[in-house]
């Protein structure tokens, strides 16, 4: 896997994870590693913001909720400040197998007396960038640009 961490940042660079398209791409390419490469689990830690949904968001239609979740970062910034969610430094951490995933959050304002939030849950109930596991349809030609690319670092 450290061969694939390396074609994810020459891919993406470091910041991946602050670009909503470019972890959509990582998380792909991910899954195709975990296809054709199965470790026996993948674990992924971040520090990140974390969004805590508010009785005006709940008051929102579902369709206006998922855009705002699912949208760019920018749209959760907005919705803050409108009062809609309320945003925190979190450090999460996500663990899974081919059958279960482990998320934990912890707030990093609080870590002396904050109690983390831990979910487990089997793998088929996860959706989303980061299912790592699942079936995953590989273009033939990703497949080949993607061995070269393996062999290339292979070989330095």
């Amino acid at each position: 896997m450290s061969k694939v961490e390396a074609l994810v940042i020459e891919m993406a660079g470091e910041d991946w994870m602050n670009d909503s398209a470019k972890k959509e791409r990582v998380g792909y390419v991910l899954r195709m590693a975990t296809h054709l490469l199965p470790p026996d689990a993948v674990a992924l830690v971040s520090i990140a913001d974390g969004w805590t949904v508010t009785d005006a968001f709940e008051a929102l239609p579902k369709k206006d909720q998922d855009k705002i979740m699912s949208g760019p970062r920018e749209a959760r910034h907005s919705a803050v400040a409108l009062g809609l969610l309320t945003v925190e430094e979190v450090m999460v951490c996500m663990a899974q197998t081919p059958q279960r995933v482990c998320m934990y959050r912890r707030r990093l304002d609080a870590l002396n007396d904050a109690k983390p939030t831990v979910h487990l849950f089997p793998a088929e109930q996860f959706d989303g960038n980061f299912k790592f596991f699942g079936e995953v349809e590989i273009p033939p030609e990703m497949v080949e640009r993607l061995a070269r690319k393996l062999a290339e670092k292979a070989s330095q």
